[in-house]
């Protein structure tokens, strides 16, 4: 499916995959070890890693193919877009300061508005179609008070609501898509 495509991806979207490639590796290794300290240096390495790859967050003119688009119930737009590896973008739930301190259910971030021309752009879209996008991916900055490096925003893709019956592998980034264009 990809095939098409392999030589339009953009060398940070390259990179990009290459390095979630070699984190689940590097993670299931840690993991097998059970030495949490292990663990705990992939996650750092990878996270340095996408620092240096991808300043602020952003992404420019990757080519996604088109998993799962679905109003939510402000009418916006969540959709989740495959990347060539195993991970995602799109729209996703997650807790914010307010929510978290409330106890209360997970935001939706990263969502389209109706009223915008990226809504209209998605709704002429079928599932398996490709696009072409460029964003900004979502940090977390509620993790670890002083840190220097960035945690972007990202949950395990089985655990998201729009693909929980879709027998996906790997995780989900959520990104503000600034510019939704279909390739085919």
């Amino acid at each position: 499916e990809w095939e098409p495509y392999k030589f339009d991806l953009s060398p940070q979207q390259r990179q990009f995959c290459q390095l979630t490639d070699r984190f689940f590796k590097d993670m299931d290794k840690a993991i097998a070890s059970r030495n949490d300290i292990r663990v705990n240096i992939v996650h750092q390495e990878r996270q340095e890693n996408l620092d240096a790859l991808i300043p602020s967050g952003k992404i420019s003119n990757w080519i996604f193919k088109v998993v799962k688009i679905e109003q939510v119930e402000d009418g916006s737009a969540a959709v989740v877009l495959s990347l060539h590896c195993k991970s995602f973008v799109g729209s996703g739930q997650i807790y914010t300061k307010s929510t978290w301190l409330k106890k209360s259910n997970k935001e939706w971030r990263a969502t389209i508005p109706r009223d915008d021309r990226r809504f209209r752009e998605l709704a002429k879209l079928d599932r398996g179609q490709f696009i072409l996008g460029s964003g900004t991916l979502l940090e977390i900055n509620a993790f670890k008070p002083g840190q220097i490096e960035t945690f972007y925003a990202s949950q395990q893709i089985g655990e998201h609501p729009l693909t929980k019956d879709l027998n996906l592998e790997g995780e989900l980034f959520l990104a503000d898509l600034s510019y939704i264009a279909a390739l085919n």
